[in-house]
């Protein structure tokens, strides 16, 4: 394991010394955890404002074919390569959403309805050209033209539309989609467009035939249909498996000689989809028909998604999707190229005190009622629980819950377990699990004025549960504790008040649902007045878009995450044991 970092610190200081820099380049750090576990982890450091890093709202993430790495951002898109440096910058106006055709050329649009084309290959030019634009003509089209480019145009696309998405089809045809909605009615669409191989301006066509400009005459290939080509729209309003409402992104990719679109949207029966082009022999067109009905795959599971954003597939053809819902914590999932999931990308914690300088102080949260305080007692005697609601909704390792299991043995549960009065080492896969233990150990019983006692805040939404002086049944000390549930940013902290021996064999820490997650502190670091906060370690604010690196063995996920300002990246744990 460590010779795999050290080799991976020289390659990257190989690569440091041989890009130029822009920015500040971040010091890879290996990220901590049980590697043991099939996971993605997350690489230190994120690519933020504290490294260096001036995103504004970064949205769109694209991993280009040339291999660098395209952040949509406010005012323009970012190239970076695999050591996080800064190869260039593009200035556009709004642009929403990137992708890249074969020939190396930058594909993107903007909520203004233009697309832009960036040649970024060997000897280009790197400038912005509008391929595009809904308010302008082709060059090639007269503006008397009313009756036959404008009115088919207005047809497909009306003054109140956005384009979403841009997506490259991936074949060397110069075709791509644009995904088209507005903010105001559900009329979204999936466009095909077909650009052309010059650097003409205003060539690109939106219409169900081949449209271009014949190099040789200067004008425009005749309207005459041709066999074997799309319908536009290729995808239409509606809440079925192949239709879209609201689109969010769509993203392209070809598996075993198939070429497929992922849909993400941010309502419809089905907020994303996963289509498959096929061509219809009797009428010789191309459509994209959907590649697994909803009781085949969990993608179609109703529920599952709160707001996709943006989905992306790696070698293998697992597909990933990032998800920004707002009635919980983001998260990112992986499936396979079935549907099925296979896991998430977790939002993990890490566990800081009241040593470690980060602003972290004891502050008793005094709730005894025989002590000034307003909780109300659970009542308990020994090895006994209570189920009480939080009060408001706690979200634990990315999973909501409104109500926890209180136990008199020092820990809480936010699911239903049998009662014991000690509690294995974490990790651990038996019960209790979903736990918070600030003294897990077996405990005894208190007398008339002391006991456990329970609190929600109402103003903001903190639930703390208090042990107050209750006996150890290991060595009869008397101990005062308390965990401290804070909503606001999903974070556990346990505190001290007083003990005359705390001893040296409770359980205290954190673990996820399934048990195979976890963060423990050792009993000798217990004191009293001390405290121990465990926080969301990659907590993401709104997350837009994500892709992945498939190129050599570096396998990295990457999530724009929105309301952060930066970008995140991911790895197996297998991967990084490697």
């Amino acid at each position: 394991m460590k010779r795999s970092w050290v080799i991976l610190i020289l390659l990257a200081l190989a690569i440091i010394f041989a890009c130029g820099e822009k920015m500040k380049l971040p010091t890879e750090v290996p990220p901590t955890g049980n590697l043991g576990d099939t996971l993605f982890l997350m690489l230190n450091p994120p690519w933020d404002a504290a490294h260096g890093y001036t995103f504004a709202k970064p949205t769109c993430i694209y991993f280009g074919k040339d291999t660098y790495l395209y952040v949509v951002d406010t005012t323009g898109i970012y190239q970076l390569d695999a050591a996080g440096s800064v190869n260039g910058y593009f200035q556009i106006d709004h642009p929403l959403s990137v992708s890249q055709d074969e020939f190396m050329r930058l594909l993107v649009v903007t909520g203004e309805k233009k697309i832009y084309k960036i040649d970024v290959g060997p000897g280009g030019d790197r400038t912005p050209l509008v391929t595009f634009d809904y308010t302008m003509p082709q060059r090639y089209i007269a503006t008397s033209d009313t009756g036959g480019y404008f009115f088919k145009l207005r047809s497909m696309i009306g003054p109140d539309d956005r384009f979403i998405s841009i997506t490259d089809i991936p074949a060397n045809d110069n075709s791509y989609l644009v995904a088209v909605s507005s903010e105001h009615i559900n009329n979204a669409r999936v466009l095909w467009f077909h650009g052309t191989s010059q650097k003409a301006e205003y060539t690109d066509s939106l219409f169900d035939r081949i449209v271009g400009v014949d190099p040789a005459i200067h004008r425009l290939i005749s309207w005459t249909s041709i066999g074997d080509t799309l319908i536009n729209p290729i995808i239409i309003t509606g809440n079925g498996v192949t239709t879209t409402t609201h689109p969010n992104s769509i993203y392209t990719y070809q598996l075993s000689g198939a070429t497929h679109l992922i849909v993400c949207q941010d309502s419809g029966s089905y907020p994303v989809h996963d289509l498959t082009l096929a061509r219809q022999v009797w009428d010789q067109h191309w459509v994209f028909n959907y590649t697994h009905s909803p009781s085949e795959t969990d993608l179609l599971k109703r529920g599952f998604f709160s707001l996709p954003k943006g989905a992306t597939v790696d070698l293998q053809g697992n597909i990933y999707v990032v998800d920004a819902g707002s009635d919980r914590f983001a998260v990112a999932s992986q499936f396979t190229k079935q549907g099925k999931f296979i896991r998430p990308i977790e939002q993990l914690y890490s566990a800081i005190d009241i040593d470690d300088n980060e602003g972290l102080t004891y502050n008793w949260i005094e709730i005894n009622p025989h002590k000034g305080g307003s909780g109300a007692s659970a009542g308990l005697g020994q090895n006994s629980n209570l189920w009480v609601p939080l009060g408001s909704r706690f979200y634990f390792y990315t999973t909501p819950y409104d109500s926890i299991d209180i136990s008199s043995n020092g820990w809480c549960t936010f699911l239903p377990s049998a009662q014991q009065p000690t509690r294995p080492p974490i990790p651990n896969t038996s019960e209790p699990n979903a736990l918070v233990s600030p003294f897990g150990q077996a405990l005894g019983s208190s007398d008339a004025s002391n006991g456990i006692y329970y609190w929600h805040d109402q103003a903001t939404g903190i639930f703390v549960v208090q042990y107050d002086s209750i006996l150890n049944a290991g060595n009869n000390t008397s101990n005062t504790f308390q965990l401290l549930l804070n909503p606001a940013d999903s974070s556990v902290t346990f505190q001290y008040k007083y003990s005359t021996a705390w001893g040296d064999s409770a359980t205290i820490g954190i673990e996820s649902a399934n048990g195979s997650k976890g963060l423990t502190i050792p009993i000798s670091r217990i004191r009293n007045g001390y405290a121990v906060k465990f926080r969301m370690a990659t907590q993401m604010l709104y997350p837009s878009g994500i892709t992945y690196d498939i190129y050599g063995d570096r396998r990295t996920v990457f999530i724009a995450d929105t309301g952060n300002n930066r970008i995140l990246r991911y790895k197996l744990s297998t991967d990084l044991e490697q």
